[in-house]
Formats: C-alpha cells, structure tokens, sequence
C-alpha cells in the first residue's frame, strides 16, 4: 500500500539523517535555560498547574519539576508511552503503550483503571473537559471490531466504549480535542483533517493536498483547528472546515510537534531537522521568531500556562525552558 511505502521512506529518513542547522541559523543561549536530564521522551504534556512536566518515555512516566529539575520515574511501564495526557482538573492522567492505556492518579501516580483498546496500537489519547472520559485514536488490528482505523470514545472510569467511528484507508497521526469537549480532530495519510461531534462520533473531513497530517490543535477558545502536514505546511481552519483561513510552509524537514499556544496568538512547530523551534502567527501565517538551538530534534514540547516560553525535551536528553519574550521582544 501507498502509505506504508510512505511510512517506511519517512523511517529511513529519520533514522539516516544527522546533519547539522545551517549557519544561517542563530543561537539563542541566552534564552535557552536548561533544566534536567531527560531521556527517551515520545510524548509530553504539563500538568493543569503548569509547574510539572510529564514525559512519556521509553521507561513509563517521568515527572519533572520546572522549578528544580527533580526527575522522578513515577510509573513503570514495559512498553513506549507513545500517547500521554492530562484532564484540565488536574486529577487524571493518561498514558498509553501499545493498545493498553491506563488512567493513573495525577497527584499520586497510582493507577486507578487500565483497558485494552480491542485491536488498536494507540497513537493519541485525550481527555474531554473534565476527567471522565477519554478519546482515543490509533490504527487497528485487521482482527478488530472497531475497524482498521478508528477513533473512539471511552469511559475513563469503567474502560467503556461509548461510541467508534471507523476511517477505512486513513491511518491517523495525531488527535486533539477542542477545549470546550464539542470536538475530536484527528490527522490521517493521506492529508485528511477529521473533524467528529464528541457526543455522537459524526464526523466531517477536509481534504488537505498533503501526504499525511502529523498533528492537529485546536484553538484556546474552540474556533480553529489546525493542521500540519509531514512534509511541513500547516493549515488553519474553522471548526466548521469550511475553508482556509491561513496557510504556511515551515521550511525544509518533516514537521515533528506543533501546539497551539494557551492565548491562542501564537503557534509553534518543530521538525525533525536538528535545532529548529519556530513561532508563527496563526492568523496570518508569518513567522515569529525561530530559535535556532543547535540541539536535536524535539520530540516534546509544549507551552507554559502563561504562554511566555516553551519547555522541550530534545533527543540530546535535555528538557530546556526557552523563553519566548527574550526572542519576541529582546529581553
């Protein structure tokens, strides 16, 4: 199949490529702090005070304090935690490996549930407005009832299925979930953006001329969702995905991570190029800053509360805090 050519060309790339940013590139030391250790970091999000970031590794949960850099092993898992996060009342987390996701006590870290997502390898997990329940989106097993690709909603209670929406021929990359719980967005190969009511699993696409959608956002107030193609464009939208509102190629490289900042003024990407953090304009699609840091790629990042930097962990193992009004406005 097409996407799987595509998949394992794009693996290749990653595991053959080792260069080096350009000197055009600028180091931005002094406003790069960095603050702990961190190794085999896959997924990432901070807990509801902000003062916590949490690391989906290659060992389980890593928690670590922004404050002292404290790294602390807070759950074990045998497996990758591909899929990570946090409900907004700051109770639940949710960590995913493989098809199993657990629901785990955000201040104890003590597991309260776990299910197995019959059939799927689960690549994003996310909770609805408060803790209760969790979509979920990942490509399924042939041998599953839920279908080959399929997005889900679940009871993070009791590991009930409350409703499966399957995407035949759509692998998906990334799920987000609007702030107000209305709606799931997830990116699929072949460069559609999904857009389902989270009550009823109903959902609606835009066609993206894309190979593959690697992440979606949603906008802080629940207007806009935003999707980022691998090879580098992103593209923001109404909820209604009725046509686009702005459009921006990030450079060379395959695009990594992207987020929505909590303010909603600014959006930032990374790609799998080595050193490069980049803020843009979400209504405009202008470019913001770039830090040029000279560090590998960035598999974790996400903003502070207050949206005034932006914490990563890179694959040189350093979690760092870049802070965005040194760059922004030369402080």
């Amino acid at each position: 199949m097409n996407w799987i050519r595509k998949s394992f060309l794009l693996l290749c790339t990653l595991l053959l490529s080792g260069g080096c940013l350009a000197s055009a590139q600028k180091e931005l030391d002094s406003c790069r702090i960095p603050i702990a250790t961190v190794h085999g970091v896959f997924s990432s999000c901070l807990e509801s005070g902000g003062q916590e970031y949490l690391a989906g590794c290659v060992d389980g949960v890593r928690r670590i304090n922004l404050k002292t850099g404290t790294n602390e092993l807070m759950y074990k898992s045998s497996q990758v935690v591909t899929a990570l996060s946090a409900s907004s009342d700051g109770k639940y987390l949710a960590a995913a490996s493989g098809k199993s996701v657990s629901i785990l006590d955000l201040n104890t870290f003590k597991q309260l549930s776990s299910f197995e997502v019959s059939g799927i390898d689960v690549r994003g997990t996310r909770f609805l407005t408060g803790g209760h329940t969790l979509a979920v989106a990942g490509i399924s097993r042939f041998n599953s009832d839920l279908g080959l690709y399929s997005i889900a909603l679940w009871n993070a209670d009791t590991g009930q299925r409350l409703w499966k929406s399957s995407l035949p021929n759509a692998p998906m990359y990334a799920l987000a979930v609007s702030a107000d719980g209305k709606y799931i967005a997830v990116g699929c190969v072949g460069g559609d953006l999904v857009l389902a009511d989270a009550k009823t699993g109903q959902y609606r696409s835009y066609h993206c001329p894309a190979d593959s959608i690697a992440n979606v956002d949603f906008s802080p107030d629940s207007s806009t969702v935003i999707a980022g193609s691998l090879g580098g464009t992103c593209w923001v939208l109404p909820v209604s995905l009725a046509a686009v509102q702005a459009s921006w190629k990030i450079g060379s490289g395959y695009l990594n991570t992207m987020a929505y900042s909590p303010d909603g003024t600014e959006v930032a990407t990374t790609t799998f190029e080595p050193g490069a953090i980049v803020l843009w304009d979400p209504k405009t699609g202008k470019q913001l800053c770039r830090f040029g840091t000279g560090r590998d790629y960035v598999p974790g990042m996400v903003f502070s509360a207050g949206s005034k930097a932006i914490y990563a962990a890179d694959t040189k193992a350093t979690l760092a805090r870049y802070d965005l009004d040194c760059e922004l406005h030369g402080k």
